[in-house]
């Protein structure tokens, strides 16, 4: 890919070619002093997107009847989650912090928890804990970025169920949850 460039003052234009194509173009403005950049990139979507469905079948219930907390502190985070499971789940529910979490259990009926381990005001180990000694039954899924042996011991120790790492597909995560219901 070639790019061309034009230099009027004090800030620089980038303009990406293939094939005599324009393809985008990149600007920069107040070069040093705090510089803003601005891209233009051509994106198509799909107008339909289609998720592989489960890789074994369920040899419990099946997920369509659980009732789900997803125990996040970053949205973005919580929102990819329910995107992943969108159409699969009886309900969704979100807590913000193990805290929360461990209120939730108390005041509402889940079968399974996604736990992010690390979380402000509680952590995903107090809250799991917590939870499990007041409703061992619940299902619990640690959520983590570490993926090490140690890491993955001390949270089956603490009693999550099961353990997904970070980040996490859409396939790894239902065949998880499969496996734990």
């Amino acid at each position: 890919m070639d790019y061309m460039v034009s230099e009027p003052r004090h800030s620089y234009s980038y303009d990406f070619y293939n094939d005599s194509l324009k393809l985008n173009t990149l600007k920069m403005k107040n070069i040093g002093n705090g510089s803003k950049f601005n891209c233009t990139v051509p994106l198509e979507t799909p107008e339909k997107i289609v998720y592989p469905e489960f890789s074994k079948p369920s040899t419990s219930r099946a997920i369509n009847d659980t009732t789900i907390l997803i125990a996040e502190d970053e949205p973005i985070n919580f929102r990819f989650l329910e995107i992943l499971l969108r159409g699969k789940a009886k309900k969704i529910d979100h807590a913000i912090n193990g805290k929360v979490a461990v209120e939730m259990v108390a005041t509402n009926k889940y079968d399974l928890i996604l736990m992010d381990m690390r979380m402000p005001v509680m952590s995903g180990y107090e809250a799991t804990k917590i939870i499990k000694l007041k409703c061992p039954d619940i299902k619990i899924i640690a959520q983590t970025i570490y993926s090490l042996p140690e890491e993955r011991n001390r949270i089956l120790e603490l009693g999550c169920d099961d353990f997904i790492s970070k980040p996490i597909t859409r396939a790894a995560l239902l065949e998880v949850i499969n496996k734990v219901l």
